[in-house]
């Protein structure tokens, strides 16, 4: 169970999510991309494994035609450049989301049902473990939560899909830490 809990935790430590400014139209960077850049995004997200999620050149190609998204959403929205970050936050993350939901559906599953099967108390408890065990600059930071809470997170994880393997660990705790971070990122945006 500690062995379960603990690779949550350090799948959950992948939160980036810089300080915003206040804007309208997050979703904008989700959309609108052409055909080319769509194709890059498509290809990305078919090819998507949790192995590859710190592949710097397979992210590459993704990055850049959001970063070309966000830029033109900007201009369109007149967002400042802390929103453009959030918004770029947001957009890389849900494309990371969809991509991880679509690799492993059993991950997608349990993380659903963190918000819909767990009592409030259980769900509040897991979110909060999942954020704090990432700082803002997404280096791991176990120190934040005690060893109370890693086996609380192992044992509620265990109670909604008592046989994952460890790839469907893995995926869950990376998954969790994305829902962490576009909620971040979208508080952030919408915090003006």
């Amino acid at each position: 169970m500690i062995k379960y809990a603990k690779s949550l935790v350090a799948a959950g430590t992948l939160l980036v999510s810089p300080a915003a400014f206040a804007a309208d139209n997050i979703d904008c960077g989700l959309t609108g991309y052409s055909a080319e850049q769509q194709k890059v995004l498509d290809t990305y997200q078919s090819g998507f494994t949790t192995k590859g999620m710190e592949d710097l050149e397979r992210q590459a190609p993704m990055i850049d035609a959001v970063s070309d998204r966000i830029l033109a959403c900007g201009d369109q929205n007149g967002w400042s450049d802390a929103a453009a970050d959030a918004a770029f936050d947001y957009a890389t993350t849900m494309i990371d989301e969809r991509a991880l939901r679509l690799f492993s559906p059993s991950a997608s599953s349990i993380v659903d049902r963190v918000d819909s099967e767990l009592p409030a108390g259980e769900r509040d408890r897991i979110w909060k473990i999942i954020g704090a065990a990432s700082d803002v600059e997404g280096i791991e930071s176990e120190s934040s939560i005690n060893e109370e809470d890693i086996l609380f997170l192992g044992a509620t994880l265990m109670k909604l899909d008592p046989l994952s393997d460890d790839d469907t660990v893995e995926a869950v705790g990376a998954l969790l830490a994305m829902v962490v971070a576009r909620r971040r990122a979208l508080a952030e945006f919408s915090a003006l």
